[in-house]
């Protein structure tokens, strides 16, 4: 049952994505804003030794943080092609972390999330030849053309980063992270809204034909690993409370398309005599060659952070000299 639920899930989650978008902005806006009735000055413990010592000891940065995080912006699949016009997309990610502090201004990233990334070629046109071989064995020169409006591609992932981040102290502070993303594809798609589809060749039966519509389909895409940057800035909400509001910018640093594909851009149907299917620009070719050789996710925008603190950081420098009170007798 789970099994069945969750394409539809999915697709109801980035139907209202530009909702959730909005929902998530002005969420934060508000914590913000109530953010600035808090008093959020480091609280001190006062450590008492026997008779003789009594030093008050300012908190520590969480040694543990779990977040919850929210992005938008530029999702792009970026590629260049010859068949048309091509346009990155606009997109967005959810997911949650963990930061493990092994000192008061640095900590290692880990997390894991769930991402999207668009793009779109208008203006397509393509001719191809090529030999086949229908079902009864004999062969011919399948012919076809197709002049396009625009094809629409999208693709939903997994993405599990790895970064180094260096921050500031105080209530006020700021942050940078640097490390690589391992993306993983799971649902990818093609539309292709084409106004003209023609294809003739020499088999009884068949003359040539005109068709307008749409064809989709699955895209076929490798797992990559993505450069990742982050920046912006920290807000202590409260002692083991804290607002990340920064930027970010992802490059993907392999190409995602698989080689070798021998897909065409229309498909003859051996199997049913005059027959054949529509292919994206992306996954296919024509007799010049592959329409799209390399594609490379890039992906820049806003990330907002709610964090959640836990434990002390043991090491590193907690202490601050001049800040020991004489002890009283």
């Amino acid at each position: 049952m789970l099994y069945r639920l969750k394409p539809l899930l999915l697709h109801i989650f980035f139907e209202n994505m530009n909702k959730l978008h909005i929902l998530i902005f002005f969420s934060m806006l508000s914590v913000l804003a109530s953010a600035q009735q808090v008093d959020t000055t480091d609280d001190e413990i006062t450590i008492q030794t026997g008779e003789s010592d009594e030093k008050p000891v300012r908190k520590g940065q969480s040694a543990h943080e779990f977040s919850l995080t929210g992005a938008v912006g530029l999702s792009a699949l970026q590629y260049s092609t010859d068949a048309g016009k091509q346009s990155n997309g606009f997109g967005g990610a959810a997911g949650f972390g963990y930061a493990f502090y092994c000192y008061n201004h640095w900590a290692v990233v880990m997390g894991v999330d769930i991402a999207q990334m668009t793009a779109q070629t208008d203006g397509i046109t393509l001719a191809d030849k090529y030999r086949v071989v229908d079902g009864n064995g004999a062969a011919f020169d399948f012919q076809s053309r197709v002049v396009a409006d625009k094809e629409l591609q999208s693709l939903l992932m997994l993405r599990i980063p790895l970064m180094l981040q260096y921050t500031t102290g105080g209530n006020t502070g700021w942050y940078m992270a640097v490390g690589t993303k391992v993306c993983f594809p799971l649902v990818s798609e093609y539309t292709l809204h084409y106004a003209e589809i023609t294809a003739s060749g020499n088999f009884a039966g068949d003359a040539e034909q005109n068709f307008a519509g749409k064809s989709s389909g699955k895209l076929y895409f490798k797992p990559v690993v993505l450069a990742a940057l982050e920046t912006g800035v920290k807000f202590k909400l409260t002692p083991d409370m804290f607002i990340y509001v920064g930027v970010f910018v992802d490059y993907g640093v392999d190409n995602m398309l698989h080689t070798g594909n021998d897909g065409r851009i229309i498909d003859y149907n051996t199997l049913q005599t005059g027959k054949w299917t529509a292919n994206s620009i992306l996954n296919s070719r024509t007799e010049q060659g592959y329409i799209t050789e390399k594609l490379n996710l890039f992906s820049a925008g806003i990330q907002l952070k709610i964090a959640f603190g836990k434990g002390k950081v043991t090491g590193g420098n907690r202490w601050k000299p001049g800040k020991w009170k004489p002890a009283r007798r």
